[in-house]
């Protein structure tokens, strides 16, 4: 182990108070790496008082890709690294300690050799790894040497490939436990294939996943959180074992190290009945470090062959969990409302959110609530602020928190000062938008319904208060609601629910849920819209506004028009019917196959509409290839691209450039893709046409002619056009 300054450090260890740092510290629903001290003194020979600042973690996790914790014998290195004149050092620089070895036994991590803080005041950062290996942080750099295994279908191997770092700064021995959060520093890669023409799930489970040509090393550095260039380029076998949820083949995934694949390499082999496909994205695809890459693939087997479709998104990592203990935790921070409930508060996606339902019976301004029985007739008449206990059962009010009618929401001051009850759009930042999702939300309650597995990984500490409505109970699942209302709507009122399948719902004002609140904060004003300069009119006189990207004048809103420009009709089809896919001229779909959506989402076209070169109005044209990629290079993010929609999975659109895009989804198989969106472009190549298949990391691919799609016209750039 490397010191500094080795002669200074004994004398100082003989002339100032001996502080023993051997408290264990763990946690629940808090994310960090704790050093807990606890205190002692003793008299060294020859008097005087001789003092150890010794260092002992708990370390913890929030994500992991097996398991939700530690396991016996995991092994964690820890580098010290003091300030210099109240300044922070690099990594690079000189280490108080280096590279010890902290190992898990018996649920505590016991190090190899006994670690100090340098003295009582200098503040130091702290740099740890998993998984432990001798070399540790390279000598004179920041750089920490990363390796995947090339055969993950086994979890040491995969776990193995699992790199995380923690790094938390000006550390001093104050007698407090110091929060230092591991987060993963390699990408994620997971792989679902869904049946396509001539398939069944069940003859999908046979089929083998091969990645293709990934660069298995790299270089990662700490201070920069940058990766140097990858080497070693492998074939990877992914880990786990197929089976079928709902509508997908799921069970494989992958740890890659981040690296950029070029537009037309194979990126992933698919082997089914004897063949093999390759998926080659038809554009530059980045694996990012710290997320989740999911790759759905289609496949189908066709008298002319299989057929192989592939869309990607990219999602924040958040399989696994945290580690948890029996020692000492440290508190949370927390708040409290009018009547004196303490609520804890926690943070999720950059939000602060009370970890527990709100239970005041008072606004924060004084004015009471009242809390009548819920479930019956007289609780659906009410018209006025109300709240009542689930089951009308007083055990439960300690437990659950309090169930509120959208009446007492709709006052605006039902949370404690300086918090609010959150937004639809709020709401959707919370992590449900799939089982593991939901369930990270969810605490352990026997009240749950059954099948669930609640993790609580994200310390959000969701119980099932169910739902007081129609004069009864909706139990076994957990309702919260919004602050967003409609009153145009017959169920105005948005809310969230946490169930086996959740996503974000509306529904009467007599309904009685649950309330979250978050902070609210001040938050800059978003950069206006680009005001529209002109706008267009389509044959049928429906009008649409425009606005500039990338030298291209573009429709700011999708074509809804039911003629092409010559006046010959486009015959509006059923997407969810078989006989979608049979059309083989123009023709058009509204959004989920309901009229309601046109007016928002406009119409989804087949290819043959946009083949004829007639769907634009005059001087307007659809897009080609190179001009669709022209608005992706123009714009910074793909949220740029994207006006405020609940549709949209997280992905905070903020529709800065004014394009305007919404998540009507895409019409495929006389099936919905939904959350996202495809717009045509105009190439044809072997009679598959290209289209922009927009999500949190839009791409541009060819698809089939029967597909159903968007259509955003440009202005001509041809004159003979004109």
């Amino acid at each position: 182990m490397n010191k500094l300054y080795p002669n200074h450090r004994r004398t100082w260890r003989r002339t100032v108070t001996r502080l023993s740092l051997n408290g264990l510290v763990s946690l629940s629903a808090v994310t960090g790496l704790f050093i807990a001290p606890s205190c002692s003194t003793t008299e060294p020979e020859g008097g005087g008082v001789e003092t150890n600042l010794r260092i002992t973690l708990a370390p913890s996790i929030t994500t992991r890709v097996t398991g939700t914790a530690f396991d016996e014998e995991d092994a964690i290195g820890l580098s010290v690294v003091p300030w210099s004149d109240g300044r922070e050092q690099p990594l690079s620089s000189s280490r108080w300690e280096d590279n010890v070895k902290f190992v898990y036994r018996d649920g505590q991590f016991v190090s190899s050799a006994t670690a100090y803080f340098p003295d009582a005041t200098t503040a130091n950062t702290f740099y740890a790894y998993y998984p432990y290996n001798q070399t540790g942080f390279r000598s004179n750099t920041s750089s920490l040497a990363v390796a995947v295994a090339t055969d993950q279908s086994d979890a040491a191997s995969r776990t193995a490939s699992d790199w995380m770092v923690a790094v938390t700064r000006n550390v001093k021995p104050d007698g407090q436990a110091v929060p230092v959060a591991f987060r993963h520093i390699l990408s994620l890669m997971q792989i679902r294939m869904t049946a396509g023409d001539g398939v069944t799930a069940d003859e999908l489970l046979e089929a083998e996943v091969l990645l293709k040509d990934f660069c298995s090393t790299a270089l990662y550095d700490v201070d920069a959180e940058t990766f140097g260039e990858p080497a070693d380029v492998t074939d990877i076998r992914p880990y786990g074992t197929t089976r079928i949820e709902g509508d997908y083949v799921t069970g494989l995934s992958a740890v890659v190290v981040p690296q950029t694949r070029e537009a037309g390499e194979t990126v992933i082999y698919f082997t089914f009945k004897g063949k093999t496909m390759a998926y080659k994205p038809s554009s530059e695809f980045t694996f990012e470090p710290g997320k989740s890459h999911l790759f759905t693939a289609t496949i189908g087997m066709t008298p002319q062959g299989p057929t192989l479709a592939v869309s990607a998104q990219i999602n924040d990592w958040q399989e696994g969990g945290v580690i948890t203990g029996d020692a000492s935790k440290p508190e949370l921070p927390s708040v409290s409302d009018y009547d004196g409930n303490t609520y804890p508060v926690i943070e999720i996606n950059g939000v602060k959110w009370l970890a527990a339902n709100l239970r005041t019976t008072h606004y924060n301004d004084g004015t009471e609530i009242p809390v009548v029985d819920g479930g019956t007739d007289a609780w659906d008449a009410l018209t006025a602020p109300a709240a009542c206990i689930t089951e009308n059962n007083a055990d439960y009010r300690e437990k659950y928190g309090l169930l509120y009618n959208y009446y007492a929401v709709e006052k605006g001051d039902l949370c404690p000062k300086g918090w609010k009850v959150p937004s639809k759009e709020e709401l959707g930042l919370l992590p449900f938008n799939d089982e593991k999702g939901a369930y990270s939300l969810m605490a352990p309650d026997e009240n749950w319904g059954s099948g669930y597995n609640p993790t609580n990984t994200t310390g959000f500490s969701a119980l099932p208060a169910g739902m007081s409505v129609g004069n009864g109970w909706m139990t076994g699942d957990a309702y919260f609601w919004s602050s967003t209302c409609d009153d145009t709507q017959t169920f105005p009122a948005s809310y969230l629910y946490l169930a086996m399948y959740s996503g974000i719902d509306t529904h009467y004002k007599y309904a009685g849920m649950s309330i979250r609140c978050i902070e609210d904060e001040d938050v800059p004003e978003p950069e206006p819209e680009p005001e529209p300069t002109e706008t267009v009119k389509d044959i049928d006189g429906n009008e649409y506004p425009v606005v500039e990207i990338g030298g291209l004048t573009w429709m700011a809103a999708n074509l809804k028009t039911l003629h092409l420009n010559d006046g010959t009709e486009i015959p509006i089809g059923k997407g969810q019917e078989a006989s979608w896919d049979t059309f083989t001229t123009p023709t058009a779909c509204d959004f989920m196959d309901k009229t309601e959506n046109r007016a928002t989402y406009g119409l989804l076209y087949n290819f043959y509409t946009v083949d004829t070169g007639k769907i634009c109005p005059e001087g307007w044209t659809v897009p080609d290839w190179d001009q669709m990629q022209s608005l992706l290079d123009a714009v910074p993010k793909a949220a740029d691209l994207m006006a405020p929609d609940s549709r949209w999975n997280h992905y905070n659109p903020t529709n800065a450039s004014g394009f305007g895009a919404l998540p009507g989804g895409i019409q495929s198989y006389y099936y919905w893709l939904t959350s996202d969106a495809g717009i045509w472009t105009s190439y044809k190549g072997d009679d598959s046409p290209g289209y922009l298949y927009l999500s949190n990391m839009p791409y541009i691919a060819q698809s089939y002619l029967y597909s159903g799609m968007y259509v955003r016209c440009i202005k001509s750039t041809n004159t003979s056009d004109l």
